[in-house]
């Protein structure tokens, strides 16, 4: 693992937020350059950014602490604001990213079906970079196996466990690929972060099985398990009525 990026006297850059920073700024690329295909200006989108990933943050932190760490955080407060390394939980991110940004699309009236649809694959590849940096920070760790590719993580013992973190960051790269390939395949608006749901939330499901940080707490699921499942039946519900024939609208079409 390579937790710390470098030091320079008593300043460490920690290679988890370098990289959560570059996974952000890859994002906001994507984005500005997909707004420009459908119509969606760059300050928008530069605003929404930043929206979106305050709220991430914010949301990320308070479902580790509610899950995670509750106890910890009460007995130490300080710990509410320590985002060095780990200790931040994506569907919490997504969660409160999604409200953040579905309010912002309507008090600056922007289509939100065309929003989504353009913010997609951003997310995806955002994802496949952060996990990187979970990967190097040593957090999100697997189980113990002896499969040729397991990983010793010193932070949590000598076992050989699954990569986990570099499971879903391939993941992700791929599901990142399917959205650019289908973006222009698309019969209405919506369908590709409808597509985005339901591949991720099927792919977290997976992963979740060869976690090792994460407890199983109802009927032998985790707690992203579960969401995963909510998430996935949201989409599925969501994927019919937009893939319903006499439902289609024409698409923006990337020009």
């Amino acid at each position: 693992m390579h937790p710390v990026l470098f030091r320079i006297g008593p300043f460490e850059l920690y290679t988890y937020g370098a990289l959560l920073a570059v996974a952000f700024l890859a994002a906001l690329y994507l984005a500005m350059r997909e707004g420009k295909k459908v119509g969606v200006s760059e300050e928008f989108v530069a605003d929404a950014g930043i929206v979106v990933i305050l709220s991430s943050i914010v949301g990320a932190r308070l479902f580790f602490i509610l899950f995670y760490d509750l106890q910890n955080t009460l007995a130490h407060p300080a710990e509410l604001l320590r985002l060095r390394q780990a200790g931040l939980v994506f569907y919490g991110g997504l969660i409160f990213a999604v409200v953040a940004g579905l309010v912002f699309c309507r008090l600056k009236r922007v289509s939100i079906p065309v929003v989504v649809d353009m913010a997609a694959p951003s997310i995806a590849i955002g994802q496949a970079i952060g996990r990187i940096g979970c990967f190097m920070s040593g957090c999100c760790y697997g189980k113990p196996t002896w499969v040729p590719w397991a990983v010793r993580f010193p932070t949590v013992d000598q076992q050989a466990r699954h990569p986990t973190q570099i499971y879903e960051s391939l993941a992700t790269f791929a599901i990142f690929f399917a959205l650019i390939w289908f973006r222009k395949r698309k019969t209405r608006d919506g369908q590709v972060m409808c597509l985005y749901a339901m591949l991720y939330a099927t792919a977290r499901f997976i992963i979740e099985f060869f976690r090792g940080d994460n407890p199983h707490i109802f009927f032998g699921l985790t707690i992203s398990q579960m969401i995963s499942v909510a998430v996935l039946a949201a989409a599925a519900v969501m994927a019919f009525v937009l893939w319903l024939p006499l439902s289609q609208k024409p698409a923006h079409a990337d020009k």
